[in-house]
């Protein structure tokens, strides 16, 4: 009877009752430190302008742009004054959406004249994916949204985007958004009866110059 006893006592202390041993679970390899996400920028051009140069986005949003990250992406959205306002606007959206869903993070999001409406739009559409948004003469541009405002040149910003009213940035992003406009663009500067004819020249010229990139950099950093 002692020794049968002592038997299965054995049997349990070396794992041969019937039942497999317990062991420590294998822990899982460590993933290996991810790698370094460059900022991704978004640059969106003003209608009609060729996608030659300034990484596809325009000259005054490719240049303020490649000063903003390393990693510069134009949007070559369709954009000519033959075609469809808004299709090229809503091709725009659409195309910046699929960047933005396989970028590794946020994104910085710089627009002129039509290419800021886009990047406007975009900000609405994705507010919590975007670290930046610099819109330059701004179709939408709304005086009482609270964002970020610089004024180029002198004068006061008493009108509106000549594109009419349009939906406010969420209150969470509008601290990441500067909108720049000079007081003689009507695109973002319209009176209250809305711009007649075609853009000035103050639309056309104002955020080219070194001294106005200089200015929307340092506004935007």
């Amino acid at each position: 009877m002692r020794r049968a006893l002592l038997v299965a006592v054995l049997l349990l202390l070396t794992g041969c009752g019937g039942q497999a041993p317990q062991t420590a679970p294998t822990p899982e390899p460590s993933a290996p430190p991810s790698s370094p996400c460059p900022t991704l920028v978004l640059a969106f051009r003003g209608q009609g302008q060729s996608t030659r140069g300034f990484h596809g986005g325009g000259r005054e949003a490719g240049q303020v742009a490649e000063r903003l990250g390393a990693r510069v992406v134009g949007v070559r959205f369709p954009s000519s004054a033959d075609s469809s306002y808004d299709a090229d606007v809503a091709a725009g959206v659409r195309m910046a959406s699929r960047l933005i869903r396989s970028a590794c993070g946020r994104v910085v999001l710089v627009g002129y004249s039509q290419g800021a409406e886009v990047a406007h739009r975009v900000v609405l559409a994705h507010p919590r994916r975007v670290a930046l948004a610099v819109l330059m003469g701004d179709p939408l541009r709304d005086p009482a949204d609270q964002v970020h405002t610089l004024a180029l040149g002198t004068g006061p910003l008493s009108g509106r985007g000549n594109g009419g009213p349009y939906a406010r940035f969420p209150a969470g992003v509008r601290p990441r958004v500067l909108e720049v406009c000079a007081p003689g663009d009507d695109v973002c500067n319209a009176p209250p009866t809305g711009r007649l004819g075609p853009p000035s020249a103050t639309h056309r010229t104002a955020y080219q110059g070194d001294g106005a990139v200089r200015r929307i950099v340092g506004a935007a950093s």
